[in-house]
């Protein structure tokens, strides 16, 4: 099963990057060798992406990047991560203008993470940005991968509960 979650460019970029492919092509008919170069970088940054994939007959998953639709990324056994759950991520863009002024922009997510048994490693397997979708998602996925559905509850190490005895 394989999930796409995004692009690894914003989309301000990625629009000025569709452009760049159709003036490549132009180019491409005029002087090869730059509407080549144009084409490569700008195909480059419209085929990045990234997302989630496992492989249930050896019991393994994967964080992808790919490019080109060429996929890459390690492979990890799934039976290390138990439980899973849905927690609030937030992605931000910040725009600065010639005058240094910035305009931030953050958009809330829910993400649909898979979780170690201490809770302390989380990986992503997909993002919504409604909360019914995100729950509509996580039980048939649950069951598929046979994980639990849990409340986020990280293990506090003792080096924390130390330090916060410290103080």
């Amino acid at each position: 099963m394989e999930i796409k979650i995004g692009q690894s460019f914003p989309p301000t970029i990625l629009f000025v990057s569709k452009l760049f492919t159709v003036v490549g092509l132009l180019f491409l008919l005029l002087i090869p060798i730059l509407g080549f170069i144009i084409l490569a970088i700008s195909t480059f940054i419209w085929s990045t992406s990234y997302g989630f994939e496992t492989n249930k007959f050896s019991g393994q998953f994967r964080e992808y990047g790919r490019t080109f639709g060429i996929k890459w990324g390690k492979w990890q056994n799934l039976d290390q991560f138990p439980d899973m759950t849905i927690l609030t991520l937030k992605e931000g863009l910040t725009v600065r203008s010639r005058s240094n002024v910035s305009l931030t922009v953050v958009e809330n997510y829910y993400g649909i993470y898979l979780l170690t048994s201490s809770h302390r490693t989380k990986i992503l397997v997909n993002k919504f940005k409604d909360l019914e979708e995100a729950k509509d998602f996580i039980t048939p996925i649950a069951l598929s991968l046979k994980k639990e559905v849990v409340q986020y509850n990280p293990a506090i190490s003792k080096r924390t509960r130390m330090r916060r005895g410290n103080r």
